[in-house]
């Protein structure tokens, strides 16, 4: 697991790579599963900015 230090505006970018196939299907990309973020220090607080295309979803412990 990536556990970048962020600051205060700093941001987390997650984005295709530069040499994927153009005829990649989002399906394709996804085919491992969904990206998940999760925080690391009980304070931490995120802000995630996303296409209106997408649903970005909280998980909630149960």
């Amino acid at each position: 697991m990536l556990t970048p230090q962020r600051n205060q505006g700093d941001c987390l970018i997650i984005q295709p790579k530069e040499d994927l196939p153009p005829e990649m299907t989002v399906k394709e990309l996804f085919s491992d599963g969904p990206i998940v973020v999760m925080t690391t220090d009980s304070r931490m607080r995120i802000g995630v900015e996303a296409p209106n295309e997408l649903l970005v979803v909280r998980e909630e412990k149960l």
